[in-house]
């Protein structure tokens, strides 16, 4: 090694000796940043909310009001039971109107027993659904903290205008209370046990009408039996009295004792308030709502 390449060596060891922990310093400054940078653009944080919403099929959070991993959860759970019941489960969020506000308008107008809440759910479902399909959307308005609960199609029977109220005060407990990820999880077990409970109902009707029939059938067969028989016990007493051998010369109707029963009225009320009812969108779908703030 010849002396200039030696003098040089000499100088980078003193730099370094000199300067070491600034070097290292500045090393791993600069790989955390690089690791930092690589890991924000590769592994999106779910526990954020996010500022512009969320779109599924059947989650579409255009308020913002979820995160990533709440809303893929609700997605998720939403399409499991939309296609268990064969009916659109949906969740709907808005800040303001979006593109059916004009037409629902225009239905309020000509009807004013249909609020425009109430119109522009019944019309954002029929756009995006179809106009009578079986579903049931929650619908939430954080500009003037407005929920509904809509049903439509034939599963109207199911979700009439008691439980869709009932559901609305479940939600409406969480969103008070800004659980937004909990009203909706609450929503959407209301529905299953909803779906469950018409179940059952439509299999105990089939138990008690096979029931119904087998007792007419005895009852039937019981007839024509004792049609049969020509000689008859008698069932009252004055078969076996003569004629005229017996007078009746008083009789009275004494009062033994009685019982009563008070009952409180009920004079509980809804706190949220609440409406709703029945309507037909501008394109003809048959809608049951139930709607209040929060």
């Amino acid at each position: 090694m010849n002396k200039r390449r030696k003098n040089i060596l000499s100088l980078a060891v003193a730099f370094l000796s000199a300067h070491f922990p600034t070097a290292v310093f500045l090393a791993v400054t600069l790989l955390t940043t690089a690791f930092l940078a690589a890991a924000a653009v590769l592994l999106p944080f779910p526990s954020i909310a996010m500022a512009d919403g969320y779109e599924g099929n059947y989650v579409v959070d255009n308020a913002g009001l979820l995160s990533y991993q709440d809303a893929d959860i609700l997605e998720s759970r939403a399409k499991e039971l939309s296609e268990k019941y064969h009916a659109n489960v949906v969740i709907l969020t808005e800040n303001e109107y979006g593109d059916s506000s004009q037409s629902a308008l225009q239905l309020a107008g000509q009807n004013t027993e249909i609020e425009f809440e109430y119109a522009y759910v019944g019309e954002y479902y029929d756009e995006v659904y179809g106009v009578n399909n079986d579903g049931i959307i929650c619908y939430v308005n954080m500009g003037d903290r407005f929920v509904i609960i809509d049903s439509t199609g034939k599963i109207q029977d199911t979700f009439d205008l008691e439980r869709l109220d009932e559901i609305r005060d479940d939600v409406t407990y969480y969103l008070g209370s800004g659980y937004y990820g909990r009203a909706f999880e609450r929503y959407l077990a209301d529905v299953d046990e909803g779906f469950k409970s018409e179940g059952v109902m439509k299999r105990t009707f089939r138990i008690f009408s096979a029931i119904g029939a087998a007792v007419v059938s005895a009852l039937a067969v019981g007839v024509s039996k004792s049609k049969m028989n020509t000689a008859k016990k008698q069932t009252k007493a004055n078969r076996y009295q003569k004629p005229g051998s017996m007078k009746l010369t008083r009789s009275s109707d004494i009062y033994l004792y009685s019982n009563v029963r008070r009952v409180k009225r009920s004079t509980e009320r809804r706190s949220s308030g609440g409406g709703g009812g029945h309507f037909t969108t501008s394109g003809g779908g048959s809608h049951t709502s139930s709607g209040g703030h929060f």
